[in-house]
């Protein structure tokens, strides 16, 4: 464990040009990876969150982490808090950020379901450029009728994890010891071979949300990786179609495909829908 003023002290170093370096993954791969480059507004932002959070370990999670682990840039972040909310959370961040920069940056608390509990709100700001998002570790529980979470409950990192689409979506950059979190085991390998892997059985993923169906075809053909077997036995579930009927609107639908049709692999796109566009008929209800 690194202490926050070390890890500020090497931040400052690398925004006087020192912005390549390597990390190595926590878990069970523990392979070498491509030097992760923090531009200068990540630098900044990072060591701002370490500022105001010295003693907790703060995540950066999800597309941030396989896109920069590609090579590629990144202009959201999503931050992964394990002990409070995001809108309590931007509160105290907001003010020290107005503090330093003498500016009056403001955070959207949004609440997807805001008849029950604000057990889904996500704080979100723009800082050094940069959109964010802010919410705590969850894990989650659905109903048949809806992609909506029915609960949410503070989780831990394993839980927040097993809740997401694919492995290469579940990785953590944590912020304290400066390294690639990978709970699920599986997230760095998949990376590096290319696969589209869910983190728990497919049918639990899919089932819980449908759309990821076709988010799965949009990744094979954003970053032309190849979808897992299970993934593809699931797809074709009877039962999965049924859902995707039944839970997702045509809205968000068409966008997924909008999404497909704009990508660079639009044939695989294409191959793909048709492919599982056609259930199997052989899955039983258990």
């Amino acid at each position: 464990m690194i202490s926050s003023r070390n890890g500020l002290a090497r931040l400052q170093q690398r925004l006087e040009g020192r912005r390549s370096f390597f990390r190595y993954a926590s878990g069970s791969s523990r392979a070498r990876y491509k030097a992760i480059e923090l531009d200068e507004a990540e630098l900044k932002l990072f060591s701002l969150l370490n500022r105001v959070k010295p003693d907790s370990d703060i995540r950066i999670a999800g597309g941030w982490v396989r896109d920069k682990l590609l090579g590629k840039t990144c202009e959201d972040v999503d931050i992964a808090l394990e002990d409070e909310t995001g809108a309590v959370f931007s509160k105290a961040l907001l003010a020290e950020y107005n503090r330093l920069e003498g500016s009056a940056a403001q955070a959207v608390t949004l609440s997807a379901r805001p008849d029950q509990s604000k057990h889904l709100e996500t704080t979100m700001f723009t800082l050094y450029g940069k959109s964010i998002d802010a919410v705590h570790l969850r894990k989650e529980s659905y109903t048949e009728n809806s992609r909506v979470p029915a609960e949410v409950h503070f989780g831990t990192p394993q839980e927040d994890s097993n809740r997401r689409d694919f492995t290469i979506n579940a990785l953590f950059y944590n912020l304290r010891s400066e390294k690639i979190e990978d709970f699920t085991g599986r997230g760095l390998r998949d990376l590096e071979n290319g696969i589209l892997r869910t983190p728990v059985d497919p049918l639990t993923t899919l089932g819980d949300d449908p759309l990821r169906l076709l988010r799965g075809i949009r990744f094979a053909c954003q970053l032309g990786f190849e979808l897992e077997d299970d993934f593809k036995s699931a797809a074709r579930d009877e039962r999965i179609h049924a859902a995707l009927e039944r839970k997702v609107s045509r809205e968000r639908v068409g966008n997924e495909i909008k999404k497909i049709f704009t990508s660079k692999r639009v044939s695989t796109g294409l191959r793909l829908i048709e492919e599982y566009d056609r259930p199997s008929r052989s899955s039983q209800m258990t």
